[in-house]
């Protein structure tokens, strides 16, 4: 059996199934993945339609916000530099474009600030170029693209005071063609570092969260009507937890700083359902849809202090149970995560 190298690079939720790829591509390639050229986190990381992997921003081991970029080339397990945002931020999100351009929105610089600006990312050149500011500054936000191309950013803070910054309720549309933002509506509940998952309906449900402490609350948006209302909440409250839309079209919970059993939204039934405890209480975890219909979870820090974690798990939704992950993972075969 090969010899397998994981490289830990922390990435933010959306990034989670390339965090999985990264680490299946290492051990079933000739070249193990080599170490990023800045040490990072809280940054961003997208699949380009090339395949390469775009890394954008972040903050250094100095907790200065870095505007450097670089390109992962599974082919060659290396990195690369590529040019640069012309505004250092992290906290941000991006988003993968129909173009196959890529959507940086919002974050916070390196005083905390939230910022308004977005850019966008030519693969064609290495070049970022500006587009159409958000109305509303923002971090620790979410960003789902719809049915049509459109980028929904709903929620965030504003402020520089970190979880204890009230969050907001507005939510925007960008629309590619004219680079410009809409107003989406806004949020029932203001909340930042929720979940928005995609629904097969087209919908977008978003869970959970904080406004200053940890929300239970869910709510849908209807691109078709441009509102937002009422969904079942959660039993319990939890905050950086995970949303996985999985193949049942259903979307499992888990995990989320104070939660311990993890729950699963039917859209058919508009209903919440309580399925087994990670082994593990984690939180700033990531969760994978695997080829086999299962979800790996992998590290996190523990719901009880900010130790790392190295343990992983994987769901079975037809026992709606948590097992240890061990290698199994590698059974599902290796393929390039969607987005």
């Amino acid at each position: 059996m090969k010899a397998i190298t994981l490289v830990r690079i922390p990435l933010r939720r959306g990034a989670a199934a390339l965090a999985l790829w990264l680490f299946a591509a290492a051990a079933a390639g000739e070249a193990a993945a080599q170490a990023l050229i800045t040490a990072r986190q809280n940054h961003s990381a997208t699949r380009l339609l090339s395949g390469q992997v775009l890394v954008a921003g972040g903050f250094n081991e100095n907790q200065s916000a870095l505007a450097s970029a670089e390109l992962y080339d599974p082919a060659s397990a290396s990195w690369s530099a590529t040019g640069s945002l012309t505004t250092a931020r992290s906290a941000h999100t991006a988003t993968l474009l129909g173009n196959g351009r890529v959507l940086v929105a919002g974050g916070a610089n390196a005083s905390g600030t939230a910022l308004a600006t977005a850019q966008l990312y030519d693969p064609a050149t290495g070049q970022w170029n500006t587009t159409g500011s958000l109305a509303n500054a923002r971090y620790e936000h979410t960003a789902t693209v719809l049915a049509n191309g459109r980028v929904l950013v709903a929620g965030g803070r504003t402020g520089s005071g970190g979880s204890n910054t009230a969050a907001l309720a507005t939510a925007e549309l960008y629309d590619p063609a004219t680079g410009n933002w809409n107003a989406a509506g806004n949020l029932i509940s203001p909340r930042a570092s929720h979940t928005a998952t995609l629904l097969p309906s087209g919908l977008v449900l978003a869970v959970a969260g904080s406004n200053v402490i940890p929300q239970s609350s869910a709510e849908l948006y209807d691109p078709t009507i441009n509102s937002w209302s009422a969904a079942s909440s959660l039993s319990t409250t939890r905050v950086i937890q995970t949303a996985t839309l999985l193949v049942s079209g259903k979307v499992l919970i888990a995990g989320g700083d104070g939660a311990i059993l993890s729950q699963v939204y039917d859209p058919a039934t508009a209903t919440w359902r309580n399925v087994a405890g990670l082994a593990l209480g984690r939180y700033n975890h990531t969760a994978t849809l695997l080829a086999s219909g299962r979800v790996l979870i992998v590290g996190g820090r523990r719901s009880t202090g900010t130790i790392a974690i190295a343990a992983t798990e994987e769901y079975d939704p037809n026992s709606g149970s948590f097992a240890a992950a061990g290698d199994r993972i590698f059974k599902d075969g290796l393929q390039p995560p969607a987005s």
